[in-house]
């Protein structure tokens, strides 16, 4: 689960889609038809597929194409592109509510929605490697100097004392 951030225009109806109000704790239990998809200007048949929490597919068959609010909060991190078209982008905006809405072209095809955090996770990934490896490659520089001294032969006349 993600944080997300609701603007104050937005939170009004935002909160009324998940059963509450601005200035309530409790939460009314919501039907699943109030909260679903809502394809607008548009016809025939979609259908939307959560394969990992920050991946989406939408898989559609329309006449005229329509725009399709999703049953998610909107956030500019949602990368949207044709699965079909190599490099198109599709459009991902915020409704009036708060949720993501994409522009379904005519046709057949799908949709696939990415939540990328850019190159701070990117980053910051190199950066967990780098310290991983590091991190191992000390350890093992360690335990090997510690056996390579225990096997080291004292001198004539040296004691065990003197080696270490």
């Amino acid at each position: 689960m993600y944080r997300t951030y609701v603007s104050a225009a937005q939170l009004p109806s935002f909160a009324k889609l998940i059963g509450t109000t601005p200035d309530s704790d409790s939460v009314v239990s919501t039907s699943t038809a109030e909260t679903g998809a809502v394809l607008r200007n548009g016809d025939d048949s979609w259908s939307m597929v959560r394969e990992t929490p920050r991946k989406i597919v939408v898989s559609y068959n329309m006449i005229r194409g329509g725009i399709l609010t999703l049953p998610m909060l909107y956030s500019p991190l949602w990368r949207s592109f044709s699965a079909e078209h190599e490099g198109n982008s599709v459009q991902i905006t915020g409704s009036d509510d708060g949720l993501a809405q994409i522009g379904v072209p005519p046709g057949t095809g799908k949709i696939i929605l990415t939540f990328d955090l850019g190159w701070p996770e990117t980053a910051g990934k190199l950066l967990t490697l780098v310290f991983l490896v590091a991190a191992c490659w000390g350890c093992a520089h360690a335990v090997y100097k510690h056996f390579r001294a225990r096997r080291r032969v004292p001198a004539e006349g040296a004691t065990a004392i003197d080696v270490y």
